[in-house]
């Protein structure tokens, strides 16, 4: 892995999926492009290594941790963080962002964003996750919108705090899969439409291996009667307090989806530390590292129905006949005994 940085293009993914979103754009553009891999992926070091001999890129970079400034007051915040914070990061890069003609992120509440708006450094934007500017009002990250207009121009004009989803002067654009949904209070930047269908459909079965290879895929064979279950790392979400209490919801919830005779496979989220083997003997678990989308693109795996809670950002997939989200309301039930 190189040390310098003279391409014109850069992407700095922090999940799974934007690995493979990347990567994909990559192999459509074949364009000369960097990849920044940051310590919020799990084992992302593996996975800058399986990057970097993909050959898809000019240079894979993989940074674990960066330390940023904590304000010592509130004064000290409005006056000195951008500026303070701005020195102390880019001390810790193995590469100058700002030598770049163009950044591509998906993820403005990181602190590679952090660090790109304190230093007045312009980036396009990536849609986190499929469609979840569509419904991220009702999400986790609905903080991250600002629906006052006036605060939003002051937060702007005086450079104050953050600003996110295309509302600040830093984002040039911002790519979703579904434009018509996408209603972000006070956006500024240029919404790009760019369907994951459309992309995914460009690429070659030898495209198809590649990835594979990137994302360690093993699959194996998906018997056909089958009932997908999609994790989430609940314990991050502060909504269980261990992996017991996660592995009865999850329980619960595939004796209401999974009938006799079909079987169960598993897909558990990334930071998802709960056990699935032990508690589902009779189940297929796949890798969790691996991008659930990665199912879509081996076209030859299908589900007679997929389920999850609603924490999960996979709403839709091609390889399930159905896709049912069920509301957070199921875990009270759970605990509170409502559900045997």
């Amino acid at each position: 892995m190189g040390l310098a940085a003279m391409n014109r293009c850069v992407y700095i993914v922090s999940t799974y999926y934007h690995a493979l979103i990347s990567s994909a754009k990559q192999i459509v553009s074949r364009r000369d492009a960097d990849i920044i891999v940051t310590g919020y992926i799990p084992d992302g070091e593996s996975l800058s290594l399986r990057l970097d001999n993909s050959g898809l890129f000019t240079r894979t970079y993989y940074i674990r941790s960066v330390v940023e400034y904590q304000a010592r007051s509130r004064l000290d915040y409005y006056f000195n963080q951008h500026r303070k914070n701005s020195r102390l990061v880019s001390g810790q890069l193995p590469v100058v962002l700002k030598s770049y003609d163009e950044i591509y992120i998906f993820h403005d509440d990181t602190w590679v964003a952090r660090y790109l708006k304190d230093s007045r450094i312009k980036y396009h934007l990536i849609e986190d996750a499929l469609n979840s500017l569509e419904s991220i009002g009702a999400s986790n990250f609905s903080y991250m919108l600002i629906n006052s207009r006036l605060k939003c121009r002051l937060k702007r004009l005086f450079h104050i705090g953050y600003l996110y989803c295309g509302t600040d002067r830093n984002t040039l654009t911002v790519e979703v899969n579904d434009a018509r949904g996408v209603h972000i209070p006070n956006m500024c930047a240029q919404l790009v439409e760019l369907p994951r269908e459309r992309l995914f459909l460009s690429l070659s079965d030898g495209d198809v291996e590649l990835l594979e290879k990137i994302f360690s895929v093993s699959v194996g064979q998906i018997p056909e009667n089958s009932v997908l279950l999609l994790t989430q790392a609940l314990k991050e979400y502060n909504v269980v307090s261990d992996d017991s209490q996660q592995l009865r919801i999850y329980r619960a919830l595939a004796d209401r989806f999974v009938g006799k005779g079909e079987t169960l496979v598993i897909k558990p989220h990334p930071r998802d530390t709960a056990d699935y083997s032990a508690e589902f003997p009779d189940a297929v678990v796949l890798d969790k590292n691996m991008p659930v989308e990665m199912l879509e693109l081996k076209r030859q795996v299908h589900f007679r129905t997929a389920f999850a809670l609603d924490f999960s950002t996979v709403s839709r997939l091609k390889c399930a006949d159905s896709m049912t989200v069920v509301s957070r309301e199921f875990i009270n039930e759970v605990n509170y005994g409502k559900v045997p």
